[in-house]
């Protein structure tokens, strides 16, 4: 998760994984790891949000801004956070970001 502060977030993490049927895991992981959706993105006709924190041991503020590059209507928020899993390790300011984001949508 890259919280080394906070070594209980990965342990709930490698919980979860470990309790989840390996069949179920194998197929996740073979999607996350060996799926390139990048042309998707410009089909994409919604407004979208892309969250992401400032520190993420797995991604960089380059790819987030690939995302809003080639995603017609997305916005960017960066959480002044680390991890990887930011609905994890700040679900308070993941809250922060969705709450604009879903009023203007609904505006």
């Amino acid at each position: 998760m890259g919280n080394h502060d906070r070594p209980e977030l990965a342990e709930g993490l490698a919980n979860s994984f470990c309790s989840t049927d390996p069949e179920i895991a194998k197929k996740f992981a073979r999607v996350t790891f060996l799926s390139d959706n990048r042309k998707d993105l410009a089909k994409l006709r919604v407004p979208s949000l892309t969250i992401q924190c400032k520190e993420d041991f797995l991604t960089n503020e380059e790819i987030a801004s690939y995302i809003q590059k080639n995603t017609r209507g997305n916005q960017i928020t960066l959480l002044n956070s680390t991890g990887h899993c930011p609905h994890l390790s700040d679900p308070d300011g993941v809250v922060n970001a969705l709450k604009p984001f879903l009023q203007a949508q609904s505006a």
